[in-house]
C-alpha cells in the first residue's frame, strides 16, 4: 500500500519525536545524574551569550543614534539655537541617554567642541558646562584609543548618579585616524536592566581593561570595580575565543563554573559565573522533572509533526492541480501568495516561481498567438525556439503564387471599402484552405498571395497538399462568386501557378529589421507559372517538376511550352482538371470560373 506525503511525513516525525526525544531525555538524565556541572556549564555560557545579544543590541542602538546626531550636528543650521534644540528634543527620545559630547582634533588632542545634556535631566539635576568637565576628570576616555578607530568606556557620577561613559570615533582622515569622536552618558540603569534577569547565573560586563561597567549584582559586583585579576577575565581579556568556559576560584576563595562571551562591541565581554557546589542541589530536581518533560515535549512534538505536515502536503496539492492545469494550457492558474514573501520558505517561494512560470508560460503564448498572425504557426515556432538559421538552409519546396485577374480595373470602379471588404472575404477563404492542407502563407502582395509547403518543415505529401488545395481554391473560389452575384458586387477569377524545386528559406533582411521567406530560381520560377495562366485561359498551371511529384493522382492536361522573361529554357507547365483515383476514375473540378478568354501576359516571351 502506497502512503501519501501527509501520512509518510506524520509517520516520520513521530518515529524521530519519539526516538529523538526519550532518547535525548534518557541521555541527559544519566549524563547530568553522573555530572550536573555540564548543564550548569551549558546554562553558564547560554546566560552569557544572551546577555551578550542584549548588550550588543542596546549599545549598538545608542551608539548608532548618537553618530546620527553626530553626522547631524556636522550639517549648518541656519541658527546655533536650531542646533542645540534639535539635538535636545533627539536625546529626550531616549530618557536614558542623559549627555553627547562631540570631540574635535586640535593641537594633537581632543578637545570639546559642544556638550549637549538632555532637556529633562538638565532641568531636574541643574546640570552645568563644568559639571561634564568634572566628569573628563574624575572618569576619564582613553580618547587615543578612540582616535585610532575604537571604543572606549568609563564608569563616573554625575551630580551623584551613577553613569556609563561611552566615546565613540565619527569622523575619519585619510591616514585612517579619526579627528572627531562622540562622547556619551548613559544611566548605568540602562545596561544594569538587563541583567535584571540573569537569575541561573551572576553576570557582570568588562572592558578591555577588566573594568565592570554593569552586572547582575551591583554590591558584589560594583561598576567601575576591577577585576582584571579573575583566570576568567583574563581569558575574556585575550580575544582569542569570542566564547569560552573555564572553572575559577573567585576572590572569596569559592570554586565556580564560569563562562564567557565577547559581544563583538568595543571588545566588551560578558562574564558569568555559577557555584560548582549547586550541582549537587540540582541533581535530585533532575530526575523528577526528565520523565514529565519528555511526555510533554513528545505531545507537542506530535501536535507541531501534524501541523507541520498539513503545512506541506496542501500547498503540494494545490501545486499538483495547478501544475495539471497548466498541462492542459491554462496559462491563467496561479497559486495563492501572501504579498510579502518569508525568508527561508521554501514552499513560498516555489509557489512564487511557479506563478512566475505561468506568467512566462501565458505571455509566451500570448506572444506566439500573436506573432502567428504574422507568421504561420510552424514559422512562430521555429523562430520563437530559434531553430531558424540566419541567412537561411537550402530546401525543396513547392511554392505557389495566386493573383486576382482584373484586380486594377476592379479598384476603379469600387469604392476603397468595398474592395477591402471583397478582397478580405477572398483572402480569408483562400489562406483557410492553404493552412488546412499544411501549407505556409509566406506574404501578400497586394490581392497576390505566396505560399509554401516543405519549408521551413517539411510534411509527407507536401506535393499532393499543395494541388489539392489549388483545387479547393477553385471550388471555394466559385462558391465566393455566387455570394457576391447576390450582393450586386463583382466576381472574382484568379490565376494559379505552382512550381518544386530547390531553394533558400530563412530570415532575409538586415539586423534591425528581418523577414522569413523564401528565394532562388524556384520562387521566380513559380511567379511566372502564375502569369503563364493569362496565356493559357486558365486559372491553375503547375510545372513538369510538380506534375512529376504527384504522377498518377490528379488529371493532367499538358499546355503548350512557354518562354518566359528571366529563363533561357521554356517552361513545360500542365492544366489540372481534378483528381485521379487508384482505379483510374477522374473526380473533375472544373466551375464557370477556372477557365477564361486568354490574354497576352507582359512576363511572356512572344
Amino acid at each position: 500500500m502506497r502512503l501519501t506525503i501527509g501520512k509518510k511525513l506524520n509517520s516520520l516525525v513521530l518515529l524521530l519525536s519519539f526516538v529523538g526525544i526519550f532518547g535525548v531525555v534518557s541521555l541527559a538524565t544519566h549524563l547530568y545524574s553522573e555530572d550536573l556541572s555540564g548543564l550548569l556549564r551549558k546554562n553558564t555560557l547560554d546566560s552569557a551569550s544572551l546577555l551578550a545579544g542584549r548588550v550588543r543590541a542596546e549599545l549598538k542602538r545608542s551608539a548608532e543614534q548618537a553618530r546620527l546626531l553626530g553626522a547631524v550636528s556636522l550639517e549648518e543650521f541656519a541658527h546655533p539655537e536650531d542646533q542645540v534644540k534639535f539635538l535636545q528634543d533627539n536625546l529626550s527620545l531616549d530618557p536614558q541617554l542623559y549627555g553627547l559630547s562631540l570631540y574635535r582634533l586640535r593641537d594633537d588632542k581632543f578637545h570639546a567642541e559642544w556638550r549637549i545634556a538632555q532637556a529633562e535631566a538638565q532641568k531636574r539635576l541643574k546640570l552645568a558646562t563644568a559639571d561634564f568637565e568634572e566628569l573628563d576628570r574624575s572618569a576619564p576616555l582613553d580618547l587615543e584609543a578612540v582616535r585610532a578607530g575604537g571604543v572606549e568606556f568609563a564608569v563616573g557620577t554625575l551630580r551623584s548618579l551613577p553613569l556609563l561613559r561611552l566615546a565613540l570615533p565619527l569622523v575619519q582622515r585619510e591616514d585612517g585616524t579619526f579627528s572627531q569622536c562622540l562622547v556619551l552618558e548613559l544611566q548605568q540603569e540602562k545596561l544594569g536592566g538587563l541583567f535584571a534577569d540573569a537569575t541561573t547565573a551572576q553576570s557582570f560586563l568588562v572592558d578591555r581593561r577588566g573594568q565592570v561597567l554593569a552586572s547582575s549584582d551591583p554590591v558584589r559586583f560594583a561598576p567601575g570595580q576591577d577585576r582584571a585579576a579573575l583566570a576568567i577575565v583574563q581569558g575574556a581579556r585575550s580575544g582569542r575565543n569570542p566564547s569560552g568556559q573555564l572553572d575559577f576560584v573567585d576572590e572569596q576563595g569559592e570554586a565556580q563554573i564560569g563562562a564567557f562571551q565577547r559581544i563583538g562591541f568595543g571588545e566588551l565581554a560578558i562574564v558569568s559565573q555559577v557555584p560548582l557546589a549547586r550541582a549537587s542541589s540540582a541533581k535530585t530536581l533532575l530526575y523528577r522533572r526528565t520523565s514529565l518533560l519528555g511526555a510533554a515535549f513528545l505531545f507537542l512534538a506530535l501536535c507541531f509533526g501534524f501541523y507541520f505536515s498539513q503545512g506541506i502536503t496542501r500547498p503540494i496539492g494545490a501545486l499538483a492541480t495547478a501544475a495539471g492545469r497548466i498541462a492542459q494550457g491554462d496559462f491563467l492558474v496561479r497559486l495563492p501568495t501572501p504579498r510579502k514573501r518569508g525568508k527561508g520558505d521554501e514552499i513560498l517561494e516555489f509557489a512564487h516561481t511557479f506563478n512566475s512560470m505561468a506568467e512566462g508560460l501565458q505571455e509566451r503564448d500570448r506572444v506566439k498567438a500573436t506573432f502567428a498572425k504574422f507568421h504561420s504557426k510552424e514559422v512562430a515556432e521555429k523562430l520563437l525556439s530559434g531553430e531558424v538559421k540566419l541567412g537561411g538552409e537550402r530546401k525543396s519546396a513547392l511554392v505557389f503564387f495566386s493573383d486576382v485577374r482584373g484586380f486594377t480595373a476592379m479598384s476603379e470602379k469600387l469604392k476603397p471599402e468595398e474592395l477591402v471588404l471583397i478582397l478580405n472575404r477572398y483572402m480569408t477563404r483562400m489562406v483557410r484552405i492553404i493552412l488546412n492542407n499544411g501549407g505556409i502563407v509566406d506574404k501578400y502582395v497586394g490581392d497576390a498571395i505566396m505560399a509554401v509547403w516543405g519549408a521551413p518543415l517539411s510534411k509527407p505529401d507536401d506535393a499532393y497538399n499543395a494541388v489539392k488545395a489549388c483545387l479547393e481554391m477553385r471550388k471555394a473560389l466559385s462558391e465566393l462568386n455566387i455570394e457576391l452575384l447576390r450582393e450586386r458586387l463583382p466576381n472574382l477569377r484568379i490565376g494559379m501557378g505552382l512550381n518544386y524545386g530547390p531553394l533558400v528559406a530563412g530570415n532575409i533582411g538586415s539586423e534591425e529589421r528581418m523577414e522569413y521567406t523564401v528565394i532562388g530560381d524556384t520562387v521566380n520560377t513559380a511567379s511566372r507559372i502564375e502569369s503563364l495562366t493569362k496565356e493559357f485561359g486558365t486559372d491553375l498551371l503547375v510545372s513538369e517538376e510538380v506534375r512529376v511529384q504527384v504522377a498518377g493522382r490528379f488529371v493532367f492536361e499538358k499546355a503548350h511550352e512557354a518562354r518566359v522573361k528571366g529563363k533561357s529554357q521554356p517552361l513545360i507547365v500542365h492544366k489540372v482538371h481534378g483528381f485521379l483515383g487508384a482505379d483510374g476514375r477522374q473526380e473533375l473540378v472544373r466551375t464557370p470560373y477556372s477557365e477564361y478568354a486568354a490574354e497576352k501576359s507582359d512576363k511572356v516571351v512572344h
